[in-house]
C-alpha cells in the first residue's frame, strides 16, 4: 500500500430543504411508488458539456428548473478546475478529479481522498519504470501539476499518466492497492486511492445532504460513470455511451448533442417525481 491515505468530511454551512435518511435510504429501493428527487448529479464532458467548452440553452433552462425547485445538484467529473462551469449551470456542489475531491461553490473543501507524497513518489517510479516518457499529470489541493518525475514531494489527488497497456495499469493498480481507470478512446490512465471514485464521492455528498441514494439521479458517459450510475436510485446513461454503461443504467436519454439529460429532466420533471422505476437495468429512451 502507497504509504498513508487520507480521507476528510465536513458538512456544508447550508443544505437544501430538510430531507432526513429513512431507513434503508442508501439502497437501491426499487418499488412501483413515486420516487422524488433529492439530488441531481452529473458527468461534465460527453454528458452535458459540449465539445466546445459549452452548455446549450436546454441545459441552462433545466438546471434553472431545478434550483427553481430547491432541488440541489451536482458535478462527477474528472476535471479539477470546474468553478466557472459551476457557476455559469448556478451547481452549488463539485465532486472533482474522479471522486477524490468535493467542493462547494465558494470553493471550500467538504471532502477528499489522497496519496501520501511518499505513496505518490512510488507510483510515479512504478509508472515510470513502464514508460519512461509517460505524460504524468497530478492534481492537489493547490493546483494540477503537469510532467511529473519523482521526487514530487505532495500529496496527490489522483495521478493521470500515459500508459501503452492496459496491463500495466493493472499490475501497478494491484501493487499499490489503489485503483486505474482508463479515459475512453485515450491511452491515458487515472490511478486513485483505493475506495475513492464517483460512486464513493456521491454516497458522501449524498449523506452530506441527508438526502437518501434513492432519491439521487445521476448521469454519465463512461465507464468511470458506472459505480455511480449503479450506486444511485436513478442511473442515466446517455446514448453514445459504451454499452457497459448503458447497462449499468435504469434509463438512457439522448446523446450530448441531443441535450439529452436536458430533455430527460424536463420530461421527469415538473414536480421532482419520476414514476413508475419498477427494475434495475430498465433502459428507456426519453
Amino acid at each position: 500500500m502507497p504509504g498513508r491515505r487520507g480521507e476528510e468530511l465536513r458538512r456544508p454551512g447550508r443544505r437544501t430543504g430538510s430531507r432526513r435518511r429513512s431507513k434503508g435510504g442508501n439502497r437501491r429501493g426499487r418499488g412501483n411508488s413515486l420516487r422524488r428527487i433529492g439530488l441531481v448529479v452529473t458527468d461534465l464532458d460527453g454528458t452535458i458539456l459540449r465539445p466546445d467548452g459549452s452548455f446549450s440553452d436546454a441545459t441552462r433552462r433545466a438546471f434553472q428548473h431545478l434550483r427553481a425547485a430547491g432541488i440541489p445538484a451536482a458535478f462527477a467529473t474528472a476535471r479539477f478546475h470546474t468553478r466557472e462551469l459551476a457557476r455559469e449551470l448556478g451547481v452549488p456542489y463539485m465532486i472533482r478529479t474522479d471522486g477524490t475531491l468535493i467542493s462547494d461553490a465558494a470553493g471550500r473543501v467538504l471532502h477528499r481522498r489522497f496519496f501520501s507524497a511518499d505513496g505518490t513518489d512510488r507510483i510515479l517510479k512504478a509508472i515510470l519504470s513502464e514508460n519512461p516518457e509517460a505524460d504524468i499529470a497530478i492534481p492537489t489541493l493547490d493546483g494540477v501539476y503537469r510532467e511529473c518525475r519523482p521526487p514530487f514531494g505532495k500529496e496527490a489527488l489522483k495521478i493521470v499518466a500515459t500508459l501503452g497497456d492496459e496491463k500495466d495499469a493493472a499490475q501497478i493498480a494491484d501493487t499499490f492497492g489503489c485503483r486505474a481507470i482508463r479515459y475512453r478512446g485515450e491511452d491515458r490512465y487515472s490511478f486513485l486511492p483505493a475506495g475513492a471514485g464517483k460512486a464513493e464521492a456521491v454516497k458522501a455528498l449524498a449523506d452530506l445532504l441527508e438526502v437518501p441514494l434513492s432519491q439521487v439521479a445521476a448521469f454519465g458517459d463512461d465507464i468511470g460513470d458506472i459505480g455511480m450510475l449503479k450506486a444511485c436510485g436513478i442511473g442515466v446513461a446517455v446514448a453514445d455511451a459504451p454499452d457497459a454503461v448503458k447497462a449499468a443504467a435504469d434509463f438512457v436519454c439522448g446523446a450530448c448533442l441531443e441535450d439529452g439529460v436536458a430533455k430527460w429532466i424536463e420530461k421527469a420533471y415538473p414536480c421532482g417525481i419520476i414514476e413508475e422505476i419498477k427494475a434495475p437495468n430498465r433502459r428507456k429512451n426519453r
